[in-house]
């Protein structure tokens, strides 16, 4: 059995330290040798989740009865001694307390906060443990100081082979097929980008594999990956058609906060009108553009967009994209082209695109 002895601690924090220290490490004999104060109460308030140490703490009006059954005591001490002591590191005192404890209760004994423990009270110690630290600045906190060597007896038995908690869901190894396709998706990307325009296409690729294989990568890890360049290469794809045509962007006062003006009904149809006049303002044929609506609202706002430069003389054809990646679409990675109410699908045939929403989104 193993027991922390603390000789008259002075603040009630530290010995809440100590509690949680012990709690953590699975000791449970606390003994205070006269404590200026100790509340338990208190103690609990500050250490959660220790009643079972609480109950079991045990005061003293002096020292020697808190160690009188001891086989054992190791008292420790951070200043050097010129009587000749038995002194030792926490990791060596660690095997040899594990050990005498088969045989009885062995006392951690630490003093009090300022002075820590008197001569006297080295004197009833096997051995002194001192725990190694910068020389100028060698004294450690109370709880620190207990901690650390509970954590050696732990180590010493044994605690360092305990399995490490799995993770929730495992997945296994990705296979080189699904790194190719990885390395493609991320190829393309850059290319979407212009990352390539100043760099070396080749060694740059060659640096990506280097880092994924150095990794490695799981199954979902790998998904996850492709999902995000897929996603961020059809994001800068809306802002440059694959077809060659440049995005016209209008309606660059829905932002930045797009979300509040969607919820503005007045201030959405006065938007989509200075959108609908920009359109034929800036673009010398309208009939070449197509109108895409990003997520299910933006569909309708393409739509309604529509009906104002059909008003106009000006039939605009539309379509829809939606770019949301669902934790299911990890098997088939990629976002999902709808068709719009026209027919047109998402490949724009030649044309140039208005973007009408970048995916904004408003409570139903």
């Amino acid at each position: 059995m193993i027991r922390v002895v603390l000789y008259e601690p002075q603040e009630l924090a530290n010995i809440a330290l100590v509690v949680r220290a012990m709690k953590n490490f699975g000791v449970g004999e606390l003994c205070l040798v006269a404590p200026r104060d100790y509340d338990p109460y208190r103690i609990e308030g500050i250490a959660h989740r220790t009643r079972d140490v609480l109950e079991r703490v045990r005061t003293f009006a002096g020292l020697a009865p808190a160690l009188a059954d001891c086989v054992h005591v190791v008292g420790f001490s951070a200043r050097g001694r010129t009587a000749k002591r038995n002194v030792q590191r926490p990791r060596e005192a660690a095997a040899e307390v594990l050990e005498l404890a088969e045989a009885g209760p062995v006392a951690l004994l630490f003093g009090r906060e300022d002075t820590g423990l008197s001569n006297a009270a080295l004197d009833e110690c096997h051995r002194v443990v001192t725990i190694p630290t910068r020389p100028d600045y060698p004294s450690l906190n109370l709880g620190q100081a207990v901690a650390l060597m509970l954590y050696e007896l732990a180590l010493a038995g044994g605690a360092e082979t305990t399995p490490l908690k799995p993770p929730r869901r495992e997945a296994p190894a990705a296979p080189a097929a699904l790194l190719e396709q990885l390395f493609v998706d991320v190829e393309r990307t850059l290319a979407t980008i212009g990352f390539f325009k100043r760099r070396r296409r080749e060694l740059i690729l060659r640096t990506v594999r280097e880092l994924v294989h150095r990794a490695p990568l799981d199954s979902r890890e790998a998904m996850l990956l492709r999902a995000m360049a897929i996603e961020a290469a059809e994001w800068a794809g809306r802002a440059r058609c694959s077809t060659g045509g440049e995005v016209l962007r209008f309606g660059s006062d829905m932002t930045p906060d797009a979300r509040q003006l969607l919820l503005d009904e007045a201030a959405l149809e006065r938007t989509l009108q200075r959108m609908a006049q920009d359109i034929l303002r800036q673009t010398s044929d309208p009939s070449l553009l197509v109108l895409i609506g990003v997520q299910r609202r933006g569909v309708e706002l393409a739509s309604r967009l529509a009906v104002r430069l059909a008003a106009a003389g000006h039939d605009v054809p539309r379509g829809a994209v939606d770019t949301t990646l669902y934790r299911d679409d990890l098997e088939v990675v990629g976002p999902k082209p709808l068709v719009g109410p026209t027919g047109l699908p998402v490949d724009l045939g030649g044309r140039d695109a208005v973007e009408v929403v970048r995916g904004a989104r408003v409570p139903a």
